[in-house]
Order: C-alpha cells, then sequence, then structure tokens
C-alpha cells in the first residue's frame, strides 16, 4: 500500500491551476518494471468511472492485446459483488474484449466507456475524456523507426482528447532519446520531462519526474518510506530479485528496466562534470590521478575535407579515462585545434599517442 497509494494520490489530485478550462491536463509516470503501475492506474481509472459513468477512457498499447488485457481487469472489476452491491450492475450489452460501456451511464455518447487500442489501430473518428499510453515503447520497438511511430501516434492523439480533457503517459524508461526523455527525442522533439521541466506543458511527481527501484535523494517527498539508497519498491523488487536480473541482463538492459534510468554509468554520454583539464605532469612527474586510466585520441572526421584552416574546430582530443567511484572520470590532457589535410591529421594522431605523460 505504501508503494501504490503515493502515485493514486497524485493520479487523484486536483486540476493544476495553472490549466486553463480548455487546456488538456497532461501526465507522466515512469517507474520500474514489476511496479504495479498499470495496476494502479487502472484502479484509479476505475474509480473514475464509477465517480462518472459518461466518462470515455481510451487505453493505448504498443499491441492492441496488451492494453485489453488491462480493460479485461478493469471489466473484472466492474463486476466484483461489493461493487454491484454499492453501484448496481455495471454490465450491459457492449461489454466486450477490448471495450465496454456501463450501464449508468445516462448520456447518447457514440464511444464506449473504454476502449483499448494499439499502435497500428485506427483513431478515426474516436474521442474520449482521458487517454492513458501504457508501456509504448519496449524491446521489440526500443530503435529510431519504433520511437518515431510512437512520437506520432501521442501527436496524433492529442486531439482526440476532448478540451480540459487528460492524457495520461506511463512507462518504463527503456531509450535515453525516445518520448520519455529529459532531452530531445531521436526525432529532434522535445522530451515529456524536458517540458516538465521546462514548459510546464507535462506533469510529473516531484523532485525528479521518475522513480528507480532504489530511493534517490529527494524521493522522500513523493514516498514517505524511502531512504536514500534502499529498496523503493521492496515488495515486489527485493535485493535477490534484482541481484537475478542482473546477472543475466546487460548494463543498459538493467539500468533501463530496473534503475528506470537508461543511460547507465557504463553506457550513458559523459556529463561536464565528468571532464576534467589538467597538467599530466606534477612536478616532474607523472600525475598520480592517470594511474589505471586508459588513454584515448579522438578526431573529428570532418577535419581533412578542407585544405586550409578557416577556424579552430578542436579537432584533437587526448584524453585519459578512468573508472573511480562507480562512474567514468575523463582526464583531457591535449587539445589542439584546426583543420588539416589527411597525412597530417594521421601524423597528429600518432604524435599523441607516441608521446604519453
Amino acid at each position: 500500500e505504501d508503494e501504490v497509494r503515493p502515485m493514486y494520490e497524485w493520479l487523484d489530485r486536483p486540476r493544476p491551476p495553472s490549466l486553463g478550462p480548455k487546456q488538456k491536463q497532461l501526465d507522466f509516470w515512469a517507474s520500474p518494471r514489476f511496479t504495479r503501475k498499470t495496476y494502479g492506474i487502472a484502479v484509479w481509472q476505475t474509480q473514475q468511472i464509477i465517480r462518472e459513468p459518461n466518462t470515455r477512457i481510451i487505453i493505448d498499447g504498443q499491441e492492441r492485446q496488451s492494453a485489453g488485457d488491462t480493460v479485461k481487469l478493469m471489466r473484472e472489476w466492474l463486476e466484483l459483488p461489493e461493487l454491484v452491491r454499492l453501484f448496481g450492475r455495471f454490465q450491459c450489452d457492449d461489454w466486450g474484449k477490448f471495450e465496454f460501456t456501463v450501464a449508468q451511464r445516462d448520456r447518447a455518447l457514440r464511444d464506449p466507456t473504454v476502449r483499448a487500442l494499439g499502435l497500428d489501430n485506427s483513431e478515426q473518428g474516436k474521442r474520449c475524456d482521458i487517454r492513458w499510453w501504457d508501456d509504448l515503447i519496449g524491446k521489440s520497438n526500443n530503435n529510431p523507426e519504433g520511437i518515431l511511430k510512437v512520437e506520432q501516434h501521442i501527436s496524433a492523439g492529442m486531439p482526440i482528447i476532448k478540451p480540459g480533457g487528460r492524457g495520461l503517459y506511463s512507462c518504463t524508461r527503456w531509450n535515453a532519446l525516445d518520448p520519455s526523455t529529459e532531452g530531445f527525442t531521436i526525432s529532434g522533439n522535445m522530451g515529456i520531462l524536458r517540458h516538465v521541466k521546462e514548459t510546464g506543458r507535462w506533469f510529473a511527481p516531484p523532485p525528479r519526474g521518475w522513480f528507480g527501484c532504489y530511493a534517490q535523494v529527494g524521493d522522500e517527498i513523493f514516498y514517505p518510506h524511502a531512504k536514500t539508497g534502499e529498496l523503493l519498491y521492496p515488495s515486489v523488487l527485493s535485493e535477490d530479485v534484482l541481484e537475478g536480473e542482473r546477472a543475466i541482463m546487460t548494463h543498459g538492459e538493467f539500468a533501463s528496466q530496473y534503475k528506470n534510468d537508461p543511460l547507465s554509468n557504463l553506457e550513458r554520454p559523459f556529463h561536464d562534470d565528468d571532464i576534467q583539464y589538467f597538467d599530466p605532469v606534477v612536478d616532474g612527474e607523472r600525475n598520480p590521478m592517470l594511474i589505471g586510466a586508459i588513454p584515448y585520441v579522438a578526431v573529428d572526421p570532418a577535419s581533412c575535407r578542407l585544405k586550409t584552416a578557416t577556424k579552430d574546430d578542436s579537432t584533437f582530443c587526448k584524453a585519459y579515462i578512468k573508472w573511480q567511484e562507480n562512474m567514468f572520470h575523463v582526464f583531457v590532457t591535449d587539445w589542439i585545434g584546426g583543420r588539416w589535410e589527411t597525412s597530417r591529421v594521421y601524423d597528429t594522431i600518432f604524435l599523441l599517442n607516441d608521446n604519453p605523460p
């Protein structure tokens, strides 16, 4: 309950006052696999149906079948004797596998109460009050083509939500450049988490907008039981479970599916604070910080396309990379700019490589 209730309460919060009456409320939720996010959101959506039987909900999955499984779960909840005794019989003639309509509806509406769609299903003529995109990125479409398709699907689906309605994107983050990114997606569009931080078009829970299997600083704002460095979802993701999964996964897979951070320390690009510029020789001796580091020489391939220098492009970089304190550190020792003919490019690479500090 401590792990699911905060999500439910966040979803059930009052409408943000910054939104106008016709603006759509767009919410983002990201947490690791098996943390019951689909279950928790389905509970909240079922509650919305009980409160307002005229609500129209579309649930999007990567495949229609996965969304249909959630529809089936919600349909079964509404058939529970306890709910029928309190609110009456929900079931009516339109009680299908991929959509259903509750008997309590008192308005003539063309769309069902709940409808399941997949990425390949037509949206033409459909309307909803709440649209839920659930785990649209996964192992099979975690690639540029798949991500672009999901982006287009979300964009095309926005007009289907009625003015003043609500959209919800829930996921485990599989790719650093997918629609949930804190930067820009593979296609160059602004990611959801960047919108959260910069435009306010999307909303996400504090403090970062997403959660991993281990609590991080600030998670106690949202989860009262959170303690930095300890398990955030111990009832479903114990240390034994995580160790078992870590043993059969690559670093990137585990970072994505359980830490909910698709750029693991072993595979992420370098951050500004990873890079240090310093003298490779101190008091005539090699800088001790380079002990255990691996030397690399990098060159911009475009530097050999012009025979005359046009500007300083900082073409060559010699650096030592060292794994330290659970992250990469880059120590830059040489940085030479310019544009040269191909032969001089090769000569410069060999010169830097043959003269370590």
